[in-house]
């Protein structure tokens, strides 16, 4: 687990600065505190930061390169199972100086070329030059478990691991772009390729680039199947699954440095840290964490009774955060406005982790893959009851409902709230009301919390980046439908993001085996019958996993991995909050209307609506701004 940076001019005559690639890097020390590398030819320079996983020894050092120096890496992840293809390529005649997966995909490429990625297993991210060809290949993973983002003006590409890194070439501009801006007040995150930036991207999960004298070309090498096996039986798929995690969990407890898991005590992370206790002679060191308030929230009794079981070396964290100290620098790791809450969590278990291990397996995954929300993918018998009415009086009747104001006793309030969150899901069709569930501002309450009403007059509607996800997988069933959306967006964009971020953050490698490239394959043949059943998700995953772990655990309510937000916001947080989106704040930056934004802050602490969502999305903006557009040094301040 590592970071690299890069420079690559169109110009063949135009140098790229070693002190340039130096900076880069430096901001960027946390990702790899253990070494640091450099390699220039001309217009193509490469940085690295490492953090020594596999292979401790100098032999591990990057930027990598092939015997005659023609081909060179920067690699940031693992290739598990590495071992396999390397045996492979020595007995072919290639020369290997290091225990390294890096090395190996060095010789893989020389002996495929870029057709040997269908070969990597694992989690990766890397910079592939080829100095003969003068070819640069940009590559990430097929989930997009690790980043990759890259600035271009059309005569030169920067890249790196992190945005800040590119930010620390002053050359660099720092606008924002209004689409991205559109969907992150949607979607509290920015959706692939967009940033938060104008001309910088993120490489879409799958992807890779070739970029040459003659332009960038971006491919798709990997795409999840469309195919639904119908007669395999439950109980055979089950069995299979089962094995196939035993599999993905076993390759991925390589490490030459002390290895962990984070364990909640939900499905997900229940299954990691029991496949780990089978492929392991020592006890699994697994890690909890909990906050004050969290009430039936908090899952560290559950966590328990899983460790008891599996006889794991388990610490549990209860944590106090002081929030105003903690936001500012998850928003520095971020690098762009990103607003889930969850964020402040997988922070502090990292940072807890790491003061015992280098490595962390997570549960991550299983919900996008498996059908971990009902609620969200199952929207289509909702719509079977109200089918018979005309889309218009729909939107007129269920539209009425949802200006309703709050007002009343509390249950009353409770009782609005849910209608007014149900009756917008009813005004277009189930597929807008999947999207619903996860955005925040519609289309009309974006126009209207502007202060310029036309800034997003020439962006997309957000709906249409889950819509163009559902046209590519249209034959398929609704839950299929949805899952391969989520897969594409929710889960690289929110989940895998925040886990990177935050583990990187302490220097800790994060590895997700629910989402070993087998195991996603083999979750989108299972058909949706086996997934998903009323309110009931992940029925395959919990059958595979019924023969060592209890019902109580398999089938209890599901809790996400949250903080309460929603509180500290109307008590401990209220004065923080205020100042950053104080009215005369919102008149100075000019984006935001300030009496559109005082509603919602009106309504949220006087219990008329709960607005955490939004107000958490303005928060983060508003800091965003103050750390990366308004902070003098080239890559933010902390």
């Amino acid at each position: 687990m590592c970071g690299f940076v890069g420079i690559w001019h169109a110009s063949p005559d135009r140098p790229v600065e070693r002190g340039l690639l130096k900076a880069m890097t430096d901001t960027i020390i946390h990702r790899g505190p253990d070494d640091e590398g450099f390699f220039v030819d001309r217009n193509l320079g490469l940085g690295f930061r490492r953090l020594s996983i596999i292979d401790l020894s100098a032999a591990g050092h990057q930027p990598m390169c092939n015997e005659d120096g023609s081909v060179w890496i920067v690699f940031n992840g693992e290739y598990y199972g590495f071992q396999h293809v390397q045996q492979t390529l020595r007995a072919r005649g290639h020369q290997f100086k290091s225990r390294t997966d890096t090395e190996t995909i060095l010789h893989l490429y020389e002996e495929e070329g870029i057709e040997g990625l269908a070969k990597i297993d694992g989690m990766f991210a890397f910079a592939l030059w080829d100095g003969r060809k003068r070819e640069l290949y940009l590559v990430r993973d097929r989930l997009g478990i690790k980043p990759l983002f890259y600035y271009t003006d059309g005569n030169r590409v920067v890249f790196g691991s992190e945005m800040k890194a590119i930010l620390r070439d002053p050359s660099v501009p720092r606008e924002i772009d209004n689409e991205a801006l559109s969907h992150y007040l949607s979607f509290m995150t920015i959706p692939a390729p967009f940033t938060a930036y104008r001309n910088m991207y993120k490489l879409r999960p799958g992807h890779y680039l070739k970029i040459t004298a003659d332009g960038i070309a971006d491919v798709c090498y990997w795409d999840l199947p469309s195919t639904v096996n119908e007669e395999a039986s439950e109980e055979s798929l089950a069995a299979s699954l089962d094995e196939l995690l035993g599999e993905a969990v076993r390759s991925q407890l390589v490490s030459d440095v002390p290895l962990g898991a984070f364990l909640s005590g939900g499905v997900d992370s229940s299954i990691v840290v029991a496949k780990m206790a089978d492929g392991m002679r020592e006890p699994v060191r697994s890690f909890s964490i909990a906050f004050p308030g969290m009430g039936d929230d908090d899952e560290t009794p559950f966590a328990r009774q899983v460790s008891t079981l599996l006889k794991t070396d388990h610490r549990e964290f209860a944590v106090t955060p002081h929030l105003i100290e903690i936001l500012p620098k998850l928003v520095w790791h971020f690098d762009e406005p990103f607003a889930v809450s969850s964020a402040f969590a997988t922070y502090f278990l990292a940072r807890m982790a790491r003061e015992n291990v280098t490595v962390a397996l997570t549960g991550d995954g299983g919900d996008e893959v498996f059908a971990g929300y009902p609620f969200r993918y199952s929207q289509d018998a909702r719509f079977q009851r109200i089918a018979w009415i005309p889309q218009p009086f729909r939107r007129l009747l269920f539209g009425a409902v949802e200006q309703m104001p709050v007002a009343g006793p509390a249950a009353m309030k409770e009782f609005l709230q849910w209608a007014k969150k149900g009756a917008g899901f009813f005004t277009h069709d189930a597929d807008y009301a999947f999207f619903r569930t996860l955005s925040f501002f519609t289309e009309t309450h974006k126009r209207l919390l502007v202060s310029d009403k036309d800034r997003f007059a020439q962006c997309r509607p957000s709906f249409d980046i889950l819509d163009e996800h559902y046209r590519r997988r249209a034959g398929q069933d609704p839950v299929s439908r949805r899952l391969y959306a989520d897969i594409k967006t929710t889960l690289a964009d929110e989940m895998l993001t925040k886990v990177d971020r935050m583990t990187m953050a302490s220097s800790l490698e994060a590895r997700v085996p629910l989402l070993d490239h087998r195991v996603v394959e083999f979750a989108a043949r299972v058909p949706a019958r086996y997934k998903l059943h009323g309110r009931e998700g992940k029925l395959v995953l919990k059958r595979s996993a019924a023969g060592y772990l209890p019902s109580e655990i398999l089938h209890r309510r599901k809790h996400g991995f949250n903080v309460p937000l929603d509180k500290w916001l109307r008590d401990e947080l209220f004065p923080f909050m205020t100042d950053l989106l104080s009215e005369e704040t919102l008149k100075r930056r000019g984006i935001f209307d300030a009496r559109s934004v005082g509603r919602l802050i009106a309504d949220h602490r006087e219990h008329r609506a709960n607005n955490v969502g939004q107000l958490y999305i303005l928060m983060n903006f508003e800091l965003w701004q103050r750390q990366f557009l308004d902070a003098p040094a080239a890559g933010g301040t902390a």
